[in-house]
This record gives structure tokens, sequence and C-alpha cells, in this order.
């Protein structure tokens, strides 16, 4: 847990998804994608569990919710979560 100080995280963007059974090109896309959020401007990092049924839950840490949103406006970051949602994912 990250202490609540200067450069902490402060802001959350929690997501629940269901994965397929297909897992080709998932784990390069997912580092990829970790990859660029490190190059963003107040992202200290992200957690995440899945079970073995596929379901799993990401949280996404954030100095703001500019920062979130500025992520979330990411044109790589947008086209990752369309193929993750077209191909990896039963539950979005």
């Amino acid at each position: 847990m990250p202490e609540w100080g200067k450069g902490a995280a402060k802001e959350s963007l929690t997501i629940s998804s269901l994965r397929t059974s297909d897992e080709s090109g998932y784990r390069w896309m997912a580092d990829r994608m970790l990859e660029l959020a490190a190059e963003q401007s107040g992202f200290p990092g992200v957690e995440s569990v899945r079970e073995v049924d596929g379901f799993g839950m990401a949280v996404s840490n954030s100095e703001s919710d500019e920062t979130i949103a500025s992520w979330q406006s990411q044109a790589k970051n947008q086209v990752a979560q369309e193929a993750c949602k077209a191909l990896w994912k039963e539950h979005y």
C-alpha cells in the first residue's frame, strides 16, 4: 500500500474481466501497455490478480483523475483495450 505523500497514488482505476482460453498474444500486449503506462506522468503502478477460471481484477494507481483520463485517452491504450475486448476477454 503506497503512502499518501508526494508522488504517491491518490486515485485508482479498477477493472474486472473474464479472460478467454486463448492466451496467444495477451502477455505481449500486456507488457507493452505496462511499458507505455510507466512512461506516463503520475503512474506509480498497477496490481492484478486472476483466478484459475479466468476471472481477474486489475487496479491501476495514479496521482489524480487527470492522469487517469490522460492514460485513457492515449491512442495506443485505446487500441489495446479494443483488441483485449475482442480477443482475450469474455467479460470486460
